[in-house]
């Protein structure tokens, strides 16, 4: 874990654990509409930001976070046994 988190992880955060859209539906905006609904469930839930991450090839959803308010914070590193184990971390302050 290189870098620093906004607000601290807590309770009060929303976390994105997986953004998928079927193949087929792409570029459809269906990706820009979960994450605007994530938001909406942060926020009827009072939490105080909303924290995702993603592997560093993919590129999509680095887009689609950064593209919706969400700031690149951190390299967090999972506790799995891989051989790529580094994630990029997001978050957005509500």
């Amino acid at each position: 874990y290189e870098g620093k988190w906004a607000i601290d992880a807590n309770e009060k955060d929303l976390v994105l654990h997986r953004i998928a859209v079927k193949e087929g539906y792409h570029h459809l905006h269906i990706g820009d509409a979960l994450i605007k609904y994530a938001d909406v469930i942060a926020k009827e839930n009072r939490c105080v930001s909303i924290k995702s991450d993603t592997h560093v090839k993919n590129q999509i959803v680095q887009h689609l976070l950064m593209s919706n308010g969400y700031v690149y914070k951190c390299i967090i590193i999972l506790g799995r046994d891989e051989i790529d184990n580094s994630r990029l971390a997001y978050e957005k302050v509500l």
